[in-house]
């Protein structure tokens, strides 16, 4: 008997255990404009928008027969099954079973979670587990009507395994625009959805001319979900194979990172043959409450083995173990440092270790006086294998007092005071290690007024004007630099405007801002709607009393110290420049010139530098000029031209140059052209490398390592 359901436009029916309840208890929900229900035959005949969905599946089509008896489903017209995993195939024609999870497809596409897109002649899914494509083309990029993919992948059987959640390629035909460039009788990836599996890695290629012809053929080996270990090894033409190693641990407490390398090469101007190698490791983990804690090891074997090897171009490798605590009114840092020196004047005898460094800030407010407070305890001990060792107690303490006057100045004052004891084994003086153990001890107050007056408005053309003087005076007792205590962490001094006004412009502990001085200066801007047009910072500081702390080349070390400031200009979106500087108070001498030029509208884009640094005692470098200029046109929106150069104007010598092409498209990344690096280091010589970069989505990356990249946006 045939019982006719009728019209249920935009209605749902689900069958029912009683009704029409699949064999194994679960509901069928079925939803169409006619539904056609057969009890004899146990049939329901769906269609006009049908839509249908068991057991995480979903079925939609023109017309849906669903056989009870045999569990059977029949799919016609514009059919999406749609699985658990969310990957969609479309079709004309579907037969499965009455789960959805097996039977067989004809002319279908499957759109997988990452819109990548595999169509085929025909399907035969088991279980809903494996999939098999016969005449299949696969790509992941977008697919014009008029044009072929960017590349794909033509395969006479492809095999979807769903549970291993890999793809199988029999016969398989690589294309690139169309055009056939490689043919393989097995070829397999992870399905698109995967994020890491064991297997080997794309390849990579490179032309060095110190190294000769280099290949790296990495294998990934995903030892547990939470950790993984990538073998790397590289094989060149004019030295043996370097083998490095990279392991990543994932725990609920935190991360590890260990990268290891090693190789037995030439070493050195007389090329003796010997073992190199090198080790970076980083650990970050949460162990307590609030507390964070982590290391960070880093050594070589040699000076010249990172740069050599294109790992790193670093001079000095930090090392250190700390444990660190943040909150809103308190910060604790403990750590123990050490560090590797690999510049050819380095005595690794003279680089001191520290065990321990501990810095702390505590912070809080007085809210009858209006005042906010802060507490500095502070340790450190430096030791060294050869020179002196020194040790240092600290304890300093600030009040300030912020104010606004009814005109809108911003006054705040500040009492601070400081004091500091030294245990100093051997002569800091003469900076030799006699066995003898000195002790110092200061007390170190100082007062600071900080003045503030901003001046703003808003002009028709909607651009807020600003403009800012600023001033300080700071007073503190001189000749308390004492030459017994050495001077560790006071070394890098940098006067410029971000330090114009502080009260202290060393960056540590061991020496002190003496006397009492003034500093003035004003800050201009014009903010538009997208953009700070422009910005201005000019200033001085003039010191009043007499001392000696500073050096010679410091800006610092007269009466009245350098002029410094800082212009920043954007008029046009596509003009971006920035410029620092530090001249003579009589505005002759120029010690230091930072000029920085982003120019050009998005298909040509021209960046321009020019670095003036005079002699810097705390640098440990003489007077240098570099200039630095890079271009980047797009020849279309995925083509790109881009080059480099970088020089020495001192001596009118290249430092280095880069030359290449970068297409950047959906899904392929193309990166080819020269680098010549004319950095010269004992063994590691001046060199040219030839590399090629191909990135393809989800299949990774074929060709050289290089940092080619658009130089505009450094």
């Amino acid at each position: 008997m045939r019982a006719r359901l009728g019209w249920l436009a935009g209605a749902c029916l689900v069958i029912s255990s009683v009704a029409a309840a699949a064999p194994n208890g679960e509901d069928v929900l079925l939803e169409a404009r006619e539904v056609v229900w057969d009890a004899e035959t146990a049939t329901a005949t769906a269609t006009g928008e049908v839509f249908l969905a068991r057991a995480g599946y979903t079925l939609s089509a023109d017309r849906v027969v669903y056989d009870r008896a045999a569990e059977t489903v029949r799919a016609e017209g514009d059919v999406v099954l749609v699985d658990p995993r969310g990957n969609a195939s479309f079709a004309e024609r579907m037969a499965l079973s009455g789960d959805l999870a097996t039977g067989f497809i004809e002319s279908v596409a499957l759109r997988f979670e990452d819109d990548s897109l595999m169509v085929a002649r025909r399907a035969d899914r088991e279980a809903g587990e494996t999939t098999t494509l016969r005449d299949v083309t696969y790509t992941p990029c977008p697919v014009c009507p008029d044009a072929a993919p960017t590349w794909q992948i033509n395969a006479r059987k492809v095999e979807h395994d769903q549970d291993e959640r890999v793809v199988r390629y029999r016969d398989a035909t690589f294309e690139i625009a169309g055009i056939p460039v490689l043919f393989t009788p097995f070829f397999s990836h992870p399905d698109p959805a995967v994020d890491r599996r064991s297997g080997f890695l794309a390849p990579t290629f490179t032309v060095d001319s110190e190294l000769g012809t280099t290949a790296e053929i990495p294998y990934h080996w995903t030892i547990a979900p939470n950790r993984d270990l990538t073998i790397r090894p590289t094989f060149t033409t004019e030295e043996n194979v370097l083998l490095a190693l990279d392991l990543r641990d994932l725990q609920s407490f935190g991360r590890t990172d260990v990268t290891v390398s090693g190789t037995y090469a030439s070493f050195g101007e007389s090329g003796e043959t010997r073992g190199r190698g090198h080790i970076d490791a980083t650990g970050r983990y949460r162990s307590f409450e609030d507390w964070d804690t982590g290391f960070d090891l880093r050594l070589t074997t040699d000076d010249t083995f990172l740069r050599r090897y294109s790992i790193s171009n670093d001079n000095v490798l930090d090392n250190r173990l700390f444990a660190r605590r943040v909150e809103n009114d308190r910060f604790v840092d403990v750590e123990a440092l050490g560090f590797q020196g690999l510049r050819p004047d380095d005595d690794q005898g003279q680089i001191p270790f520290a065990l321990p460094q501990l810095r702390s800030t505590f912070t809080g407010r007085f809210a009858r006086l209006g005042a906010d407070w802060e507490l500095r305890p502070d340790l450190l001990g430096l030791y060294r294998t050869e020179g002196i060792d020194s040790r240092r107690a600290s304890l300093g303490g600030a009040v300030s007092f912020p104010r606004v006057s009814p005109w809108g100045d911003l006054v705040t004052a500040s009492l601070s005071l400081r004091g500091d004891l030294y245990a100093v084994r051997g002569d800091a003086e003469a900076g030799v290690d006699d066995g003898d153990v000195r002790w110092r001890a200061r007390v170190l107050p100082r007062a600071t007024l900080e003045w503030r007056r901003p001046y703003a408005r808003v002009g028709a053309d909607a651009v807020a004007y600003g403009i800012e003087p600023v001033a300080s005076i700071t007073t503190a007792p001189t000749g308390v630099n004492d030459a017994a205590i050495p001077n560790e962490d006071s070394l890098d001094l940098e006067f410029d405007e971000t330090n114009l006004l502080r009260a202290d412009r060393f960056t540590g502990l061991d020496r002190f801002d003496e006397g009492t001085k003034i500093s003035y200066g004003v800050r201009t801007s014009a903010t538009g709607v997208d953009r700070e047009l422009w910005s201005i910072f000019v200033g001085q500081s003039w010191r009043i009393s007499e001392t000696d702390v500073f050096d010679d080349v410091s800006g610092l070390e007269d009466d009245l110290s350098d002029v410094v400031g800082r212009v920043g200009v954007s008029p046009h979106p596509w003009v971006d420049a920035d410029y620092r500087f530090r001249v003579g108070a009589d505005l002759g001498d120029l010690s230091k010139s930072d000029l920085q030029v982003v120019a050009g509208p998005p298909r040509l884009r021209l960046a321009f530098g020019h670095l003036l640094l005079e002699e810097e005692t705390a640098g440990g470098f003489d007077r240098r000029e570099e200039g630095r200029a890079a271009l980047s046109l797009r020849l279309t929106d995925s083509w790109s031209v881009i080059a480099s150069t970088r020089r020495d104007l001192d001596n009118g010598e290249a430092i280095l140059d880069t030359y290449g092409l970068l297409y950047e498209g959906a899904c392929l990344t193309v990166v080819a052209g020269v680098e010549r690096d004319f950095t010269r280091d004992r063994d590691a010589r001046d060199s040219t490398t030839v590399a090629v970069r191909v990135g393809f989505r989800n299949l990774g990356e074929f060709g050289g390592t290089s940092a080619l990249g658009d130089p505009t946006r450094e």
